[in-house]
């Protein structure tokens, strides 16, 4: 199956794919440029493994469905998320929260009970199955230099770091 990201004409079965954005390459060009961006404040790690995992969940069966005309539902945010959050842990939850709301506005972090905050629907949500790592390249641990270094940059602890 050859995965799309945006098509150029509304989504409709009958979709020219060569016509179309496909998804490793989307990921890929947004990767570069948050990168390119976030060098102005020491970030270009974090800013481009969230360009690459911002629309992971389009991946999904559903959302190539939805892409070729079937009218369904196919939230894709937080796939990225749940990703960050597996991947790399404690600091990957916190970027999470910057993929999983990249299309609703920043989510209120909340708890894992709250079904309507940030840390409720990461803790229903399971993007395993997702066939992204064929089309996309991680990088095993995630650093950020202004953590790390984190007295240089902040004054007072973040909470959670």
């Amino acid at each position: 199956m050859k995965y799309l990201a945006h098509t150029k004409e509304p989504a409709s079965a009958n979709v020219d794919e060569d016509n179309c954005h496909p998804l490793a390459a989307h990921l890929n060009s947004t990767a570069r440029y948050a990168k390119e961006r976030a060098s102005a404040f020491n970030a270009e790690e974090p800013a481009e493994i969230i360009g690459l995992l911002h629309d992971v969940g389009k991946y999904s069966t559903e959302f190539q469905k939805r892409i070729r005309g079937k009218n369904i539902r196919a939230p894709h945010a937080m796939a990225g998320a749940f990703i960050l959050n597996e991947r790399y842990g404690g600091i990957g939850r916190y970027y999470g929260l910057v993929v999983a709301s990249h299309h609703v506005g920043l989510y209120d972090y909340g708890t894992n009970e709250n079904t309507d905050t940030y840390c409720g629907k990461l803790n229903c949500h399971n993007a395993k199955d997702l066939p992204y790592e064929n089309e996309i390249a991680l990088p095993a641990n995630l650093k950020h230099k202004q953590l790390e270094n984190r007295n240089k940059y902040h004054r007072t602890k973040c909470a959670g770091f």
